[in-house]
């Protein structure tokens, strides 16, 4: 799944290209593009699904919220968001929190807790880098993918859910207070 607006930024032109050179080729995988068209470019994204021949193997959903698009999170193997800039991805972080492994961009700020925690992949946002990622992705085993979703659980747990990190906050602030006294 790919859960974001519909916006040239989100690298979604290169998540179909390499989709297309990878995943499409088994009949198991569908890829599910979740977001608001905000900028009319989902028109564009069809057709390139169509020049591909793999249109029939990609849903639009348009924008999905609430019982939805937790729905979506859970019945998707992965995330993959190879956006060309993020400052935080909060999309990332939700998907984390539904134990889905991510492939990602090295634009997404979050992209060294994601590979400190073993919760998914990370690549260039490029074609090549993406095709890397979705590459390494399908080659690894049943446990190798089960490893890397209870690394994205824990990446949640570590470093975004609100009950760690408020944690985390409150001790920064009281050693800054502490040093300059």
């Amino acid at each position: 799944i790919c859960l974001s607006r519909i916006h040239p930024k989100k690298g979604t032109d290169i998540l179909i290209r390499a989709f297309a050179a990878t995943l499409a080729q088994d009949r198991a995988w569908h890829l599910v593009i979740a977001g608001p068209d905000q900028v009319g470019w989902q028109r564009d994204l069809e057709a390139l699904a169509q020049s591909l021949s793999i249109a029939e193997r990609i849903t639009f959903t348009g924008k999905l919220e609430g019982a939805l698009k937790w729905g979506a999170f859970a019945a998707s193997e992965v995330f993959v968001l190879p956006s060309h800039q993020e400052n935080f991805g909060i999309v990332v972080a939700e998907a984390l929190a539904c134990g889905l492994p991510v492939v990602l961009s090295d634009k997404i700020n979050i992209w060294r807790e994601v590979l400190r925690n073993q919760a998914g992949l990370v690549a260039p946002d490029t074609l090549g880098g993406t095709l890397d990622s979705l590459t390494r992705y399908t080659a690894l085993t049943a446990g190798e993918r089960a490893a890397m979703s209870t690394g994205a659980l824990e990446c949640f747990r570590q470093e975004f859910d609100f009950s760690t990190t408020s944690v985390k906050v409150l001790e920064n602030i009281e050693q800054l207070a502490r040093s300059r006294r």
